[in-house]
């Protein structure tokens, strides 16, 4: 059973404009959409009222609280989206139950992906079998008490400090106590660390299982990558000082490598530390209390090699962890999340609706950084990993959306994720469209891997010239098919909103600009004209994941805003750009474009003929 936070159950007065009696919310799913209309909201900054502020308090009261009990099944939080999760932007985990002294953490880091790049070994310009996203591997901890039954558990995830904490609950004799405290951050600053801390009168042991990296929807021609390879070990005293644990406790160690065929690998080392005597169990260690580092390293992100191991890369991040330890570690990391909750606040008089704000902020926190220690865009995925048949980039909706909390939060340092993502695949995106519109053009497939590119497996891509390359085109005389045009001008309104927020002149010239400058292009080469009318209109495209129609509505809007924005920007903001020779032709699609596709029964149209009849997720 998973609980929103309540306003009434931390005691806030009736007379308070955020008190609400309304009911607490029972919510299996954190991505369930809420539409938000408040009367009225309090906003709090920085200043004199910030300093008398509690703002540990204020967020306690959002904390999602988990309880359940073996006896009622449906209490348990079985799926990935049922359970706390933690993540700092690099790695991540999400907590599962699955038996009666079983707690699973499936571990996830950004950007582990396959790295079978063109023109390396076994490419085949395939997304799910080139460049999907990876899984890490499944920690299980095992909390064994010979004397008392573990009867459920509870769980919050603290966020104002980023901290979730498990408790597993024993009954004897009518009365039940709690055996075992997990508590577990991603370490903010360390962006391979996964940082565990338990404690109780049960001891505890640890398993863990690797993913194995074929586990997407890859073809049957895939050649699959080399199985990992795991050692464990209750590590020598010469070792423990080496990884930086305490001399008087007993250590166990395991490591996960995973090769991958186009090179380079990824690693996970973990490493127990338990005080002396506890006690062994073959490969695992039981004792009351402890520390369980986790580490994922890896030595090819993005495609390019560190020149490093991953293994060393793993077992250094793990040793500098033992050695500052967990109080040391967490103070900076609650020090981080409490300086990003004090980038601004909003408090609505509903518990349901500001609590499901906060965890959309704390998602956020936790999926995409952009500092020294990370800067990797959201995928469907973050930071967690979950298998599924879309181990990728959707760019029809949802980077798009994942982002556009984040500028109105104060959080613009997130949204750079993206830019830098964007900026460093300029040659792939223009090589998304067929050879005779790269010199000035790009664009970008519904779906992608890390670096964005088109393959024949993306959604709605068209082969064209009779050769195995697939670009986003449509040709009806060259047997092309339906595709979407408008996701990367989707994509240039997000950086332009970057810009906005931030005024970043820096990022206009060197990203914002070349993506809507190129993807404004594209449009214009395929665009026609009506000898009649004089009116410009574009081709046969989708809108996404609805319909196809010339004149989409989408596309329309999305180049409208564009040439209107380069006008905007060559006119008022970058006075050397006035000159420019393109000037001219954007301010004439303005005049021509045609307009909106609208009929009489239903007002705005998907496309030119094409009514909206139905809703899509």
């Amino acid at each position: 059973m998973f609980t929103l936070g309540n306003f009434e159950k931390i005691g806030v007065g009736q007379d308070s404009p955020c008190h609400s009696t309304r009911p607490t919310a029972m919510l299996r799913s954190f991505e369930r959409h809420v539409t938000v209309t408040a009367c009225a909201m309090m906003i709090l900054a920085t200043g004199h009222y910030a300093e008398a502020f509690d703002r540990t308090s204020y967020l306690g009261r959002s904390d999602p609280v988990w309880e359940w009990n073996f006896a009622d099944p449906s209490s348990i939080p079985k799926l990935w989206f049922e359970g706390p999760f933690v993540g700092n932007g690099m790695v991540g985990a999400y907590a599962t139950i699955s038996s009666n002294n079983e707690v699973i953490f499936e571990i996830g880091r950004v950007d582990l992906w396959d790295v079978r790049l063109p023109k390396s070994d076994y490419a085949e310009n395939r997304l799910y079998s080139d460049t999907p996203r990876l899984g890490c591997g499944t920690l299980r901890l095992h909390a064994l008490d010979d004397n008392l039954k573990i009867t459920g558990g509870t769980a919050r995830l603290y966020l104002a400090n980023a901290t979730m904490k498990l408790s597993l609950i024993a009954t004897a004799k009518n009365v039940s106590v709690t055996v075992l405290d997990i508590n577990v951050i991603a370490a903010s600053g360390r962006p391979e660390i996964l940082y565990f801390q338990t404690e109780g009168s049960a001891a505890v042991n640890f398993t863990f299982t690797p993913r194995t990296t074929d586990e997407t929807r890859s073809p049957s021609t895939y050649v699959k990558n080399p199985a990992p390879n795991c050692t464990s070990e209750i590590v020598s005293e010469d070792a423990r000082l080496r990884l930086g644990a305490d001399r008087a406790s007993v250590t166990h160690r395991l490591i996960c490598e995973q090769q991958l065929l186009a090179g380079g690998g990824f690693a996970t080392a973990i490493v127990h530390e338990v005080p002396e005597g506890a006690g062994t169990d073959g490969n695992a260690v039981g004792t009351t209390t402890g520390t369980i580092v986790v580490s994922v390293a890896n030595s090819v992100p993005g495609g390019v090699p560190t020149g490093q191991s991953a293994t060393n890369l793993a077992e250094a991040a793990v040793g500098s962890a033992l050695t500052d330890g967990w109080e040391t570690i967490h103070a900076a990391h609650t020090a981080w999340w409490l300086r990003y909750w004090g980038q601004s606040m909003v408090s609505v008089p509903d518990a349901m609706v500001e609590s499901f704000l906060q965890l959309q902020l704390y998602k956020a926190g936790s999926a995409m950084r952009c500092d020294d220690s990370t800067c990797w865009a959201y995928d469907l995925q973050g930071p967690w990993f979950a298998p599924s048949r879309w181990p990728d980039y959707h760019w029809d909706l949802n980077v798009q959306m994942s982002y556009w909390l984040v500028l109105p939060a104060n959080q613009a340092q997130l949204g750079y994720s993206l830019a830098n993502m964007v900026q460093r695949n300029l040659p792939t995106l223009a090589a998304s469209v067929p050879p005779e519109f790269q010199h000035d053009s790009a664009a970008l497939a519904a779906n992608t891997g890390f670096n964005q590119k088109s393959t024949c497996d993306s959604y709605l891509v068209t082969a064209v010239h009779n050769t195995s390359l697939c670009y986003e085109y449509f040709n009806a005389s060259n047997g092309g098919g339906p595709v979407q045009l408008g996701d990367l001008p989707w994509v240039a309104h997000n950086l332009w909103l970057q810009y906005r927020y931030t005024q970043n002149i820096t990022l206009l010239r060197e990203v914002v600009l070349p993506v809507l400058r190129k993807s404004m292009q594209y449009y214009m080469h395929l665009m026609t004209e009506n000898v009649t009318t004089g009116r410009l209109h574009l081709p046969a495209a989708q809108s996404p994941e609805y319909a196809t129609a010339p004149d989409t509505n989408y596309d329309l809007a999305l180049f409208r805003w564009g040439v209107g924005t380069l006008v905007h920007v060559a006119t008022h903001v970058l006075p050397d750009l006035r000159g420019d020779p393109d000037l001219p032709k954007w301010q004439n699609v303005i005049e021509r474009l045609t307009d909106f596709p609208t009929d009489s029964e239903t007002g705005l149209l998907i496309g030119d003929g094409v009514q909206v009849s139905l809703f899509c997720a």
